[in-house]
């Protein structure tokens, strides 16, 4: 059956020769012949004959299937590679953005807390030169002052040198009556007690005429 159905040539040859065999006798030439109908009388040869077609056609439905299917997951798989590709590369370039602020805000930090150490260092230090200025200004000046008392020391000592003993008390009796007013004072009671041994000595009334002549000046002002 299977040659008949898969030789053609053959089947026409083989029916071509038996009936020009019966035709010879009648004068008739066959010239060709030509299979228009094949009616197959067998259900279970039909079925067995179909079987093959129908599982190529089932095979072929099936791997068409399959290859839709293969080429749907395929270009869902593409779809869904790409979407994770992008949702990495957003969060990586938004990382990478964070990154770059974070360290540009610890850039600032840092900076802000350099300045504000040198500012602390100059404030420091100028405070360190104003104290050194003012103790050198103060040495100065105490050097100044005591430079200006030493020398007026010794040119009193000089004065004082060069004076008779009447002229020195004199001029300390004046110098008495300088420092005394000098003083803050408005009345000034003075009791002065001198032992026999100094009735003769001038020096020591010098505290007593000095107040005595201040009161007396004081009295002559109010007048």
């Amino acid at each position: 059956m299977q040659e008949i159905l898969t030789n053609r040539n053959m089947l026409r040859d083989e029916m071509k020769d038996d009936l020009q065999k019966q035709l010879t006798g009648w004068g008739i030439w066959l010239e060709t012949v030509e299979i228009t109908v094949v009616r197959i009388c067998s259900n279970s040869l039909f079925e067995d004959l179909q079987a093959e077609f129908r599982q190529d056609t089932h095979l072929k439905a099936e791997k068409i299937r399959l290859q839709s299917s293969l080429q749907i997951s395929q270009s869902q798989q593409d779809t869904e590679t790409q979407r994770v590709i992008h949702d990495n590369q957003q969060r990586l370039k938004r990382q990478t953005e964070d990154t770059a602020f974070y360290k540009k805000q610890c850039e600032l930090e840092s900076l802000k807390i350099i300045q504000a150490q040198e500012l602390d260092l100059k404030k420091q230090q100028l405070e360190h030169d104003m104290n050194i200025k003012k103790l050198k200004d103060k040495l100065e000046i105490d050097k100044i002052n005591n430079e200006f008392a030493l020398q007026k020391f010794e040119e009193q000592l000089k004065i004082e040198k060069l004076m008779t003993p009447t002229n020195l008390q004199k001029y300390m009796i004046d110098q008495t009556k300088a420092i005394y007013q000098g003083l803050p004072l408005k009345e000034i009671k003075l009791n002065q007690y001198i032992g026999p041994e100094q009735t003769g000595n001038i020096a020591s009334m010098l505290p007593a005429v000095g107040m005595m002549m201040q009161q007396n000046q004081e009295l002559m002002t109010q007048k």
